[in-house]
């Protein structure tokens, strides 16, 4: 129980921590009412150039909530992991956080979950508000509601072992700042954040669909504006399969990591 306390004041305190900065918050949620209004026009006139209502499934409406909302939790990203075990091989930190009487991953981990959560209801309230002013209510119900939920569960587990994996790059280089660059261009792209994976053509359909990238927030949001049994199961099924994929990597490559900074003292 104490172990487990440890880790619930480490997301407490994180998560007062980022609470203090409502400016962050502020610029935040400006950037998602902009995007939001931007996908409303494109999407709006995309829909009346092909003369349809609804595209594989995903109504005009359906396509801005889901946007909406998948900008929404990827407020989460704003943890920076990555970036934060890059500083800490960088200055020497690490040499310090190794020794700590925790899991260095698991320290991360609840940190992360601290960070993440800091303003993701305030965002997805005010999201909602001005998607809701531009194209009218969501088709949501407590089914959508509660595996949407798990999907963003599963769904920020996953983007934060990606994160890690590309962190932990640093033991190798020190300076991950491209590598960072490079994930987030294919989470944007492949990963619904500014064109759902449905309206693609077949062909990248099926890979955006197979790749983790549309398993990170997209899938949640997909699931509680649009859902889809069929397509829950599935966004499911692919985000355990990349869990445990990145889950090990992450584990043999912080082994390998640790050994550097026994060799090199940090």
């Amino acid at each position: 129980m104490k172990r487990i306390l440890k880790y619930l004041a480490l997301i407490a305190v994180n998560y007062r921590s980022e609470r203090v900065y409502l400016a962050n918050w502020a610029a935040r949620f400006f950037g998602i009412t902009l995007r939001v209004w931007i996908f409303a026009q494109l999407y709006r006139v995309t829909y009346a150039s092909i003369g349809a209502d609804v595209v594989h499934g995903l109504s005009i409406s359906n396509v801005i909530w889901v946007l909406a909302f998948t900008q929404c939790f990827g407020i989460m990203t704003g943890a920076h992991t990555s970036r934060v075990i890059s500083e800490e091989v960088r200055t020497g930190n690490i040499a310090y956080l190794l020794n700590r009487p925790c899991s260095y991953i698991l320290l991360h981990y609840f940190t992360f979950w601290g960070k993440g959560v800091s303003f993701l209801v305030e965002s997805i309230l005010a999201g909602s508000v001005v998607t809701y002013i531009l194209v009218g209510p969501p088709n949501v119900t407590g089914q959508s509601l509660a595996c949407g939920l798990v999907l963003l569960l599963f769904g920020a587990t996953l983007h934060f072992l990606i994160a890690m994996t590309v962190g932990l790059i640093a033991f190798w280089t020190e300076d991950v700042s491209a590598f960072e660059w490079i994930y987030h261009k294919f989470s944007v792209i492949l990963g619904g954040m500014l064109i759902p994976p449905e309206l693609f053509t077949p062909f990248w359909r099926d890979i955006a669909q197979m790749l983790p990238f549309s398993q990170l927030f997209y899938s949640a949001a997909r699931a509680t504006v649009a859902f889809d049994n069929a397509v829950f199961v599935h966004s499911l099924t692919m985000q355990l399969v990349w869990i445990s994929v990145f889950g090990m990597l992450v584990m043999a490559m912080y082994r390998a990591g640790s050994l550097r900074v026994c060799v090199n003292g940090g």
